[in-house]
């Protein structure tokens, strides 16, 4: 259960450098040296509820040029309030404007993560297996339409 909370405007935009610190104790899964790098070129986009950050998108470049979204993550009392919908919108936007026509991401199939994605418009464009990993399911979505 959501516990009650007061919501002021949520806003998306580019990570600064003053939410670095906070993006290396929340995001585990890179390094704090990559971190920095990725906020340094615009690589992560965070939203935030005042002045706190409530989730955040963080980004590469497939074959360094189809835009690829790495990781989506919103706290999870913001869930079900459209906060990672609306960073993935924002990032997508931000790509069409920079004249990329698809963007990809993936995740793993036993997460409930794809469900979102082909809520979002992503469609299954393959997948791959690891070495001791499960199945990753790559999805693609189109800017065009």
């Amino acid at each position: 259960m959501l516990e009650e909370r007061a919501i002021t405007m949520i806003t998306y935009h580019y990570a600064a450098t003053n939410d670095y610190e906070y993006l290396k104790e929340k995001d585990r899964h890179v390094s704090a040296e990559m971190l920095e790098r990725k906020i340094k070129y615009k690589e992560v986009i965070v939203a935030k509820d005042g002045d706190q950050i409530v989730g955040w998108l963080r980004f590469g470049y497939f074959w360094n040029v189809v835009p690829y979204m790495n990781l989506i993550h919103v706290l999870d009392s913001y869930r079900g309030l459209d906060v990672g919908t609306n960073l993935g919108t924002y990032w997508e936007n931000e790509m069409r404007s920079k004249g990329h026509q698809m963007v990809l991401t993936s995740t793993m199939a036993v997460e409930t993560s794809q469900q979102f994605y082909r809520k979002c418009r992503y469609v299954d464009v393959g997948g791959f297996l690891l070495e001791k990993e499960g199945l990753e399911i790559m999805f693609k979505k189109n800017l065009n339409e």
